[in-house]
């Protein structure tokens, strides 16, 4: 317990490019507007929303724990009857809790984009997002070394702790570009009959103003850009109700670098046919993900209908797992995709499936 709260000193206290770092999640494909605001209305059907959460070192007693929701769609596609484009709309909200309560991280944001057609099968789309960042923290949870009177811990001792705010916020700009490009727009079927395939890469730069926060002990804590590259490949499987593929992420915040790469597998449990398109089909879903230097992640899908469903773990291979009792961190994630465009009524509105790739 005392490497792990010498681990959070020194990440909150002593370096503030690392307090300033941002968190993620391991299901990246399943947090879209983390990842980069250029995939705003890029998703499947109409609209479409997700909620995460994500909880690591459960067996200490300063477990962290992230949630995310977003939701985005396309929008005025009636009113404008684009042919070669439409806009996306989104919207994100953002919580992390590290260190028993100690430092928290909370982040709205509105993303808007541009979307057009580079092909019939293809889109490409920029899109920027702005919104609130705010962190705080709450010393009184934290236990000093000045409060430790030679028997024990007495919260009664002051801290002699001088911070200039526990509490601080200023607002936040991103942008990124993506590019999809889906060889057919409906779902493939169970008995194999389908030649999909999926092809996404995208780019994304966070904290474009490097924000300021008068926080801690610092008057001018800065919260650093983050940069994002991301692809995705899916196909089919010839004669076969199998999709293989893979993706691959890298993140870059200061002289920190993340990159995960992996497999990704789907097996058709039920299909579509040409009467119902992408709408009622199901399957599960396989990734199995690598964290340079971190962590292996199975994450394991379930999709029905509109829904699907994700669970991970991280299981740690770093020198991390010293400290946390090789305890990594669970993940679970929902989507939702309106395929029929009941929400919003937007099934009776004019929408443009060109490029999107139905549910693949």
């Amino acid at each position: 317990m005392k490497k792990l709260y010498i681990l959070i000193f020194i990440s909150v206290f002593s370096l503030p490019e690392f307090w300033g770092q941002d968190t993620r999640f391991s299901q990246f494909t399943n947090t879209p507007l983390l990842i980069n605001p250029g995939l705003t209305g890029m998703g499947n059907g109409y609209s479409r929303a997700n909620l995460s959460y994500r909880s690591q070192w459960t067996t200490t007693d300063n477990s962290f724990s992230t949630a995310a929701l977003s939701i985005d769609l396309p929008i005025y596609s009636d009113k404008m009857n684009w042919k070669k484009g439409y806009l996306g709309a989104g919207l994100t909200f953002y919580n992390d809790q590290a260190g028993n309560g100690a430092l928290s991280t909370n982040e709205a944001n509105l993303a808007i984009s541009g979307i057009i057609f580079t092909g019939k099968k293809s889109k490409l789309s920029l899109g920027i997002m702005g919104g609130y960042l705010q962190k705080s923290i709450s010393p009184d949870k934290i236990q000093w070394d000045s409060q430790y009177n030679g028997f024990e811990h007495d919260v009664s001792l002051p801290s002699q702790e001088n911070f200039i705010a526990v509490s601080a916020g200023a607002i936040d700009l991103s942008a990124g570009m993506s590019y999809k490009y889906a060889s057919n727009e409906v779902a493939m079927s169970s008995d194999g009959n389908g030649n999909n395939m999926v092809f996404e890469i995208g780019a994304a730069a966070f904290h474009l103003l490097e924000p300021k926060l008068e926080f801690l002990q610092n008057p001018n804590a800065q919260v650093s850009r983050r940069f994002v590259g991301h692809t995705r490949f899916l196909k089919s499987m010839d004669s076969s109700p199998l999709a293989l593929g893979g993706n691959v992420l890298y993140m870059q915040q200061v002289n920190n670098t993340e990159t995960t790469i992996g497999f990704e597998g789907r097996y058709v449990l039920k299909g579509n046919t040409k009467y119902t398109g992408f709408l009622k089909d199901a399957y599960i879903g396989f990734q199995l993900l690598y964290r340079h230097q971190d962590a292996i992640i199975p994450v394991l899908s379930y999709k029905f209908n509109n829904w699907k469903i994700s669970t991970s773990y991280d299981y740690n291979t770093s020198e991390l797992g010293n400290v946390t009792g090789n305890v990594g961190g669970f993940e679970i994630s929902i989507q939702f995709n309106d395929f029929e465009g009941q929400l919003f009524n937007q099934g009776n509105k004019y929408i443009n499936y060109q490029g999107s790739g139905g549910n693949f």
